[in-house]
Formats: structure tokens, C-alpha cells, sequence
């Protein structure tokens, strides 16, 4: 501050060594944002002790049971208390705080008394929060309390996948924008072909009657949808052997992943790209109603094949993935209690379309065909997803009539013989969802289905769905969080570095002199 006398002299690395680290890693905090607190003492090489955060509390009760919840300090102060914060922006006579074509006044540049008046009200609201969330037993009335210990971990978990950020091979970036381009050519070619002219592939009134009215591919959205969900139910719809079902369908698809990568990588790289090739993103753990994480700045879930190639380690560092194996199914078996199939997935090697195709036609493991393989995929995937007869049919031959309907009312039926378990477990979730308005996962996170938002059909369709990808979401934060707690006890921080790749991609990243063995020990 420039009218305010700084402590050492102005050398706060000085000060934050010295006075403030032990402070900060044995004492117990509470935060509002923990992520965006956690990295700014990381600054100083400081893990601090945060034990409670009220954002978060908030985030995993409220913030799921009420539509468009505002839990920012600001807001919650506001909604809960009826008081209004200062804002920086009543600091200033005119002009806007930090936008161009203000007063260009920085913080900085307060009196001693603005700053005075300013801040310490985020602290104090803060613990104003906290007692007020502890004397009304928020988290207990939700039954909370374990999801909301995952999300604290895994704040920090974010804070540090945010903090070190990932390393983008910059120096062939002109190869992956010429992969691109090639892709989209490549395919925007196909899709002439198919449709015999040449259109507009970004238009949706050409797609449309393309689609619908020229190719007669079958209208899975019932309203004549181009949207990635319409696209994406059909371009993976396959035949017996594997191949598209609609090609045009998975060209168009294809074609519009390239088409979002130049979007919103390439052409935008030099928003978020440093010089020597960092990204730093933006990662939201509440970013879906089922638990599982949104990224901006950018999108790395979006990633395909062409750009993850061109994600590196940072010079001394080795990377590697991993990926949690058909783990919503594992989380079916399990939380349906079916012993069977529980037992089976002990071997590392189970497919699990093969054995469900092997049980439902009574042939052996080994000689379960593509198209056996194939129809009980279908099967697999529409299942927790709530899909009627009439969509399973659709998904799995191709076309929605009856005799499709009626066919995979059969395959149905052949799956649940001999597992009711799973049946059962189907059944009480949706008609808990129904009756309760709300579903939880295992770990206890929940989602509510508004009503005037929610048909019953849309809760029996998105319950099961919730319960079994949810828990997969928490599953994979508390692995994230358990790895991270590893790294702290074995003083790893700054060593190992986590970029937290929701569901795929780079879970890790590790420096050569560790061994990789003890570190998955």
C-alpha cells in the first residue's frame, strides 16, 4: 500500500517466511473460496490449515435444494442476514473498478482508512457465516457432513492443479492448428459425400434437412435437434459390427470437435497461453448437478485425441495417466449389492459388455460375438440413463418402431434374469426420487428435481442416472484428495504435480527423481 508503512521494510517473502508460515500451517482456518485462498499463500510456499470453508457448506446443501443459489459472501451475507458488504467499487467517486475507461485507481492507492473500512468485512462475514452454519447444524440437517469433507480436501486439490497449471508443447502448435484444419477438411468432405452437395455445416437449417428430411436418420431428440446431445446419441449408435450406424452423423460430430478446439483453443490460445506454453485453468467442482467438475479457461475435458498429444511435462518431469476402469458399473454392482458381479470384476481383465452379453444369451465368455457384445452395450449404457423400450430400441437398431421397441423390451428382460438385485436397485432409487424430490449419491451429495422443472418421467430418467454417476464424481475427488493428503505427509508438494483431468486424461504428473512405484504404492 502505498500509504500505509509496510512490515520488513516491504519484503514480504521475508515476513511471510518468518512470522506467518508456521502460523498459517497449525492454526485453523475458515474460508469463504478455499481454492482461491489456498493458492495465494502457496505464493509463500505455505499450505494452509484451512479446516472449514462456508462457501462450500453452502455449496452441498442450498446451493443443490434451491434453483439459482448465490452462495458468494457478498450474496449470502445479503440473502441470510440482510446486510450489504462494501464493494470496492464504493471507494470511488466515479468509474467502474478495474475496467477499462475507469478512474484507473488501484487498490493500492487507497487511504489507510478506505482500506481500513474494507478489509477486514470479508473476514468477519466470513466467521459470521461460520457460526451461523455451525449454530443452525447446516451440514447435519443435509446429512452433508461426508460429501462436504471430500469437496474441502478437494478444494486444495483444485488450488494446486490450478496453481502449476500444464505445459502445452508450444513449439508445435503450428502442426496441431494443420491437424485441425486437416480434420475438419477431412471431414466436412465426408459429409458432402454423404449428403451428395455441398452445404453449410454450421447452419442448422441446412443440417436439418439433410438429416431428417433427405437422409432419414431417425429423430432420437423428437424436435428435429442438431444439438451435441441429439449428435452425440447418433453418432454412437453402431451395427453388430461396431462400425456407424449414421455415419453422417459421426462425421458432423467429428467435424464440430475440431471445429470447438480452433474455437476455443486455438484461436483464443493467446488469451490463457503463457510464452513458454503454461495453462492455467479455471476448474468448478460444483460445474454439474452430479457432482462431476466444469473447467474454463479452457475446456480441457474437451479435448480429443488431435490436442491431448500436444499436452507435456514441464522440463524434469515425467507425466502419466490413469482412468478409473468401467468404474460406473463397478458403482452399480456395488451399491446394488450384486454379489455375482461383484466377484467378477476381481479380475482386472473383465469386460463388462462381455460378461452381460454372456449371461443374457447363455453362451461362454469367450464366445460372445460383436453383435451379442454390441446389443448388450446398448443395453448397458440406457439403462442408468432411464431409456424407454422405445429409445433402447432406437439405440441399439437404429430406427424407433415397434418391433425394435418390442426387441429390446426382450433384451430388458434378459438382463435383470438373475440379477434383481440391480432391478431392485433401479426401481427404489426412482421411486425415491419421485417421492422424496431428490436423490443422493453414496457419498450423501444430493440433487433435488424442482418441481414445475421435473415431469415424473425426467425424475425416473435422471435418479438412477444421478446416484450412479454422482458417486463415480465423488469417487474420483476422493482418490484426487487421498493422493494429495500422500503427497503432504510424504512433503511431495511442489514435486508431484496433479492436474486434476476430470474422469480421463493426465491425473499426474511426476519428477524423475521419485520413484514411480513407491508413489502408487
Amino acid at each position: 500500500m502505498k500509504y500505509i508503512k509496510n512490515l520488513c521494510d516491504g519484503d514480504h517473502w521475508y515476513f511471510m517466511e518468518r512470522y506467518m508460515k508456521k502460523f498459517c500451517e497449525t492454526k485453523k482456518f475458515v474460508t469463504h473460496n478455499l481454492s482461491f485462498d489456498w493458492k495465494v499463500f502457496y505464493i509463500y510456499d505455505i499450505n494452509l490449515n484451512a479446516v472449514f470453508d462456508t462457501m462450500l457448506a453452502y455449496g452441498v446443501t442450498e446451493r443443490y435444494k434451491q434453483a439459482n443459489f448465490e452462495y458468494g459472501l457478498k450474496d449470502l451475507t445479503h440473502n441470510l442476514f440482510g446486510w450489504d458488504m462494501i464493494e470496492l467499487s464504493d471507494m470511488l467517486v466515479s468509474g467502474d473498478w478495474g475496467k477499462k475507461g475507469s478512474s484507473n485507481i488501484a487498490f493500492w492507492d487507497l487511504s489507510y482508512e478506505l482500506v481500513r473500512n474494507y478489509a477486514p468485512t470479508d473476514a468477519d462475514m466470513t466467521l459470521t457465516l461460520y457460526n451461523y452454519v455451525k449454530r443452525i447444524k447446516l451440514l447435519e440437517s443435509f446429512k452433508a457432513e461426508e460429501v462436504f469433507n471430500i469437496e474441502l480436501t478437494y478444494a486444495k486439490v483444485i488450488a494446486y492443479s490450478e496453481f502449476y497449471g500444464y505445459h502445452i508443447d508450444i513449439d508445435h502448435l503450428p502442426e496441431l492448428m494443420q491437424t485441425i484444419e486437416d480434420g475438419k477438411t477431412k471431414n466436412m468432405q465426408k459429409l458432402f459425400e454423404i449428403a451428395g452437395e455441398e452445404f453449410n455445416p454450421n447452419s442448422t437449417k441446412d443440417l436439418t434437412r439433410i438429416m431428417y428430411d433427405q437422409l432419414g436418420i431417425p429423430d432420437v431428440s423428437h424436435k428435429r435437434s442438431t444439438d451435441k446431445n441429439a449428435l452425440k446419441e447418433l453418432a454412437d449408435m453402431t451395427d453388430a459390427e461396431g462400425n456407424p450406424l449414421y455415419p453422417f452423423a459421426s462425421y458432423l460430430k467429428s467435424y464440430r470437435d475440431s471445429e470447438g478446439i480452433f474455437k476455443n483453443f486455438l484461436k483464443r490460445k493467446d488469451e490463457f497461453l503463457t510464452p513458454d506454453g503454461f495453462i492455467f485453468p479455471h476448474v468448478f467442482t460444483f460445474g454439474t448437478n452430479t457432482g462431476r467438475v466444469s473447467v474454463k479457461e479452457p475446456n480441457y475435458q474437451s479435448y480429443n485425441d488431435a490436442i491431448k498429444k500436444f499436452v507435456q511435462p514441464r522440463p524434469g518431469f515425467k507425466m502419466w495417466d490413469s482412468d478409473f476402469s468401467q468404474i460406473e458399473y463397478r458403482v452399480l454392482c456395488s451399491m446394488a449389492h450384486e454379489p455375482a458381479l461383484i466377484e467378477s470384476f476381481a479380475d482386472p481383465d473383465m469386460d463388462y459388455h462381455t460378461y452381460q452379453a454372456a449371461r443374457m444369451f447363455g453362451v461362454p465368455y469367450g464366445a460372445v460375438t460383436k453383435p451379442m457384445r454390441q446389443q448388450c452395450k446398448g443395453i448397458n449404457f440406457g439403462l442408468p440413463y432411464g431409456m424407454g423400450d422405445a429409445s433402447l430400441g432406437a439405440r441399439i437398431f437404429g430406427a424407433r418402431n415397434a418391433t425394435n421397441t418390442q426387441k429390446a423390451a426382450r433384451l430388458r428382460e434378459l438382463y435383470f434374469e438373475g440379477q434383481d438385485n440391480i432391478r431392485n436397485f433401479f426401481d427404489t432409487v426412482r421411486d425415491d426420487g419421485v417421492r422424496n424430490g431428490y436423490t443422493r449419491t453414496l457419498f450423501g451429495r444430493l440433487r433435488f428435481y424442482h418441481k414445475g422443472s421435473f415431469s415424473e418421467g425426467a425424475i425416473r430418467r435422471q435418479a438412477g442416472n444421478h446416484v450412479i454417476q454422482g458417486t463415480a464424481a465423488d469417487l474420483y475427488k476422493l482418490a484426487c484428495c487421498r493422493v494429495f493428503e500422500m503427497m503432504i505427509a510424504k512433503g511431495w508438494l511442489g514435486k508431484v504435480l496433479l492436474n486434476a483431468f476430470i474422469h480421463d486424461e493426465i491425473l499426474g504428473e511426476v519428477s524423475e527423481e521419485i520413484n514411480f512405484y513407491e508413489f502408487v504404492e
